[in-house]
């Protein structure tokens, strides 16, 4: 039985239609799997096949920002005809591909800055208990000398 990570690992190699028969197979066994789904929609090449895709995957979770983001953008584009009558190469996978790449880069994107700005407040915080632990030390230090001086004298 493949799995998922294989099914993208033959995406990465170019075997797109090897990759679409993993989905399948994934999709035989588990049905409501909206990561297959998603997948089989970046290798399908018909984008009526692929909208099902992604209308499978709002029927499992209405909440799927990704297909809800890409069927947006297949309402606003271009019908296959269209594309057909100007030469477009239909046999790679549409925008659905694209629009995912945008999704998925966009969220890293933020990520990022949430991750940048979690380390600026851990360091801004180390930072500030190293200068306490550095003040106290240094209160030590003087206080130490104090004594020392006073017995010696």
């Amino acid at each position: 039985m493949p799995t998922i990570a294989d099914a993208k690992q033959a995406v990465e190699q170019g075997s797109l239609q090897q990759a679409r028969l993993m989905y399948e197979a994934i999709l035989q066994e588990n049905d409501r799997s909206e990561e297959a789904w998603l997948g089989l929609a970046d290798v399908l090449s018909d984008r009526e096949q692929q909208q099902e895709c992604y209308q499978k995957v709002l029927r499992i979770n209405p909440h799927n920002q990704l297909a809800k983001e890409v069927l947006r953008d297949f309402e606003q584009s271009v019908p296959n005809w269209v594309s057909m009558l100007r030469g477009d190469d239909l046999n790679t996978p549409s925008s659905a591909v694209s629009a995912r790449t945008t999704l998925t880069a966009k969220k890293k994107s933020k990520k990022s800055k949430k991750l940048k700005k979690q380390s600026k407040q851990a360091t801004s915080s180390k930072l500030s208990i190293l200068i306490a632990v550095l003040g106290v030390s240094f209160f030590v230090l003087i206080i130490s000398l104090g004594l020392i001086v006073y017995i010696l004298m």
